[in-house]
């Protein structure tokens, strides 16, 4: 993760892995997407906000099709909208997993119609 030092040296914000790993990730999401003078100081502190986790990052970094580091930022007390955006998704992706949840916790009631056949067992 950056320190306070490098946030405003750019030569030595490009070579700090996390803000490197968010640069990688985010052109392989939007291949005009370039980590300027303006943007690196940006980045870095998204990527401290993320505490560094690889992950979120490259899940952030995913984003920069539709979203600027300075717009994350902005949403960033929101992480789990910025993130997995399923609020962005149409209602059909949805509604594959509330289905199989509800279908298992109807299996586990005993009220699903399959839930009198004979269960197999894997030995």
């Amino acid at each position: 993760m950056p320190n306070q030092s490098e946030l405003h040296n750019q030569d030595r914000l490009v070579r700090v892995p996390a803000v490197e790993l968010f640069t990688v990730r985010a052109r392989a999401a939007d291949p005009v997407f370039r980590l300027d003078v303006a943007a690196a100081p940006k980045v870095a502190e998204l990527c401290r906000r993320l505490d560094g986790l690889p992950l979120a990052i490259e899940l952030a970094a995913a984003r920069s099709r539709g979203l600027t580091p300075v717009l994350m930022l902005e949403r960033i007390d929101r992480r789990l909208d910025l993130l997995h955006g399923l609020r962005d998704r149409p209602a059909h992706p949805q509604a594959l997993p509330i289905s199989a949840a509800r279908g298992f916790a109807a299996r586990q009631r005993g009220t699903h119609p399959a839930s009198d056949r004979p269960r197999a067992v894997a030995r």
